[in-house]
């Protein structure tokens, strides 16, 4: 999946659908309004994302970042495989990875940015999204014991979502691709449920950045 706000959104609204009621919701001018205010949130945080994604995918390392081995604490590759595997993967394999490890951030992001309406979001093109993302990377993989409160605020529909996602999309790639035994399948559940609730930790953090602009 390509960083496309339109595609994110309506894998966002499919998802919703089924986890809880929505009606018609999705046609209404709140929705459409919210939609158009999210679209130019996420253009002005799209580089930033980009950034961390590259990180989680094992490409590159955060510039100034105090962590010299950040990737190595982050990357899906390395917690998950041996060292430098990723280039012994069937090449259809690694890309449906690295779509996963991409789609899943996003989705926790783009599941914040619907959920929890902040006013001053388009104060975001404000806000220095990359020391954010600095800030977030090395607290990472605790993003869901993080957001356990957050996630009971919004009615538990954030778990919900990421669960149908990981069913759907994640568990075959595990399982079927990877060929991940019971312990690794176990790691691999608490880190994308850490990357989807670190998508959603980063839209808080940047809605409460903006609060401070």
């Amino acid at each position: 999946m390509t960083y496309n706000f339109t595609e994110l959104t309506e894998l966002y609204k499919s998802i919703v659908s089924v986890v809880t009621r929505t009606d018609d919701y999705f046609d209404t001018d709140e929705f459409k309004n919210l939609e158009k205010a999210n679209a130019t949130a996420c253009e002005n945080i799209q580089q930033a994302c980009k950034s961390l994604i590259k990180l989680l995918q094992g490409e590159t390392s955060l510039e100034g970042n105090a962590l010299p081995d950040i990737r190595g604490r982050i990357g899906f590759y390395n917690r998950l495989l041996k060292k430098q595997s990723k280039i012994l993967l069937p090449l259809n394999i690694s890309k449906e990875a690295d779509s996963i490890i991409q789609s899943t951030f996003l989705l926790g992001l783009t599941s914040h940015l619907y959920l929890y309406d902040n006013p001053s979001r388009n104060g975001f093109k404000e806000v220095d999204a990359a020391a954010v993302v600095t800030d977030l990377a090395p607290r990472l993989m605790s993003s869901s014991n993080k957001m356990r409160k957050y996630n009971r605020k919004l009615n538990t529909i954030p778990i919900l979502i990421f669960e149908n996602y990981f069913e759907e999309k994640i568990e075959p790639l595990l399982k079927e691709k990877l060929n991940f035994g019971f312990l690794r399948y176990t790691i691999a559940r608490n880190y994308f449920t850490n990357l989807f609730f670190g998508g959603a930790r980063f839209g808080e953090m940047m809605d409460n950045e903006t609060r401070m602009v």
